[in-house]
């Protein structure tokens, strides 16, 4: 279990964008979505060429 979702499964109630601001930066995508915490993969660098 990751330290976000740690944070998530202890914390009551719904998770707020001040929460996020604590939580490690790993490289993967984060956002508050309706008081959910999602995780989702980092981009990939195929994504970040212009």
């Amino acid at each position: 279990m990751s330290v976000r979702e740690e944070i998530a499964a202890t914390q009551p109630g719904p998770f707020t964008y001040e929460e996020l601001l604590y939580t490690p930066d790993d490289g993967k995508r984060c956002e508050v979505l309706e008081g959910a915490l999602v995780v989702g993969p980092s981009p990939r660098t195929k994504h970040s060429r212009f």
